[in-house]
């Protein structure tokens, strides 16, 4: 994501088949690509690999990010709009069932559970704001989209 030159932006609301438009991203610093996809009210991102430095930026703005998928643009889009993401057959490849940076502990098909499970919560300390946990990113590592705080994580309705 930090050397994309473009970005294939989908609008979700209104009636109809959603819009579609390519738009080249700046080249001249990560800020300035979560600015813009600020700008462009992005709510969510799906890429492939990202640094942790723009996904924190991205965090920062707001924009909820899934790293890590790859293939092909109109399969990936189907996907979303099925709630079909994560996938693991859409994952880059390495990337199968370990932690954000794809090392370390993680379920890699040995039933065993450690960094990187998918079950659990993200849950804000501040407020009480409680999104799912989205595979690959710490909560840690997530800003509370209501107030702005360190979000931590949470299982089975314990933190």
């Amino acid at each position: 994501m930090d050397v994309a030159g473009t970005v294939c932006i989908v609008e979700t609301a209104g009636a109809g088949a959603p819009e579609r438009k390519l738009l080249a991203l700046p080249a001249d610093h990560p800020s300035g690509i979560a600015l813009f996809l600020r700008e462009m009210r992005v709510d969510a991102l799906v890429c492939g690999a990202i640094s942790n430095g723009l996904l924190l930026l991205l965090n920062a703005q707001g924009i909820k990010v899934m790293p890590f998928v790859a293939g092909d643009l109109e399969t990936v889009i189907r996907a979303w709009f099925e709630g079909r993401l994560p996938d693991s057959t859409l994952l880059m490849p390495g990337c199968g069932g370990f932690g954000r940076f794809g090392k370390g502990g993680g379920s890699a098909g040995n039933g065993k559970k450690g960094r990187g499970r998918a079950e659990g919560f993200c849950l804000c300390p501040a407020c009480r704001h409680r999104e799912s946990h989205v595979r690959g990113i710490p909560c840690v590592k997530m800003q509370c989209p209501v107030c702005g705080a360190e979000m931590v994580r949470e299982f089975e309705g314990r933190q």
